[in-house]
């Protein structure tokens, strides 16, 4: 059961790299085209709120389950922490597109190429570290298989 997980907890992984470099293309786009949103304020003022709740309940998340060690739990904190990421930025590229008259477009772009970056090293950082931890697992494993096989012939 346990190593199921962690092939789930990888395949996130994957997915949070292919989600990086999708957004690290947008965000390229961004950068060299700029943005044109114009949209209501109220739809504005909407957009702001789903992103400040997304980032709060990924940080509400993150403390709370700080100590759980659990892989798929590991995965939807690492998963909603980068679409708090993503929801800061279009946050920011709607706001300033509204409010704002003149500024350089190119600040929404180099924003998202840097989440874009953190993305794609959280999903290495899944990736590698579940590659570390079911190692260790399986070391740990063989090392108690052993052991109990001892106490097995010290007991007969």
């Amino acid at each position: 059961m346990r190593k199921e997980e962690y092939m789930i907890y990888c395949q996130n992984g994957v997915l949070l790299i292919l989600l990086g470099m999708m957004y690290l293309l947008v965000s390229s786009y961004m950068y060299f085209y700029g943005t044109n949103t114009q949209m209501h304020e109220y739809v504005t003022y909407l957009v702001a709120l789903i992103a400040f709740y997304s980032i709060g309940t990924a940080i509400y998340g993150m403390v709370k389950y700080k100590r759980n060690t659990d892989p798929l739990i590991k995965g939807i904190k690492i998963t909603n922490f980068a679409n708090a990421l993503t929801s800061m930025v279009l946050t920011q590229v709607v706001l300033l597109d509204t409010f704002s008259q003149n500024y350089d477009s190119h600040i929404n772009g180099c924003t998202g190429l840097g989440v874009s970056l953190i993305i794609l090293l959280l999903g290495l950082y899944m990736i590698l570290g579940i590659k570390k931890t079911m190692k260790l697992e399986e070391k740990d494993h063989r090392t108690c298989l052993k052991s109990n096989r001892a106490d097995f012939f010290i007991l007969s």
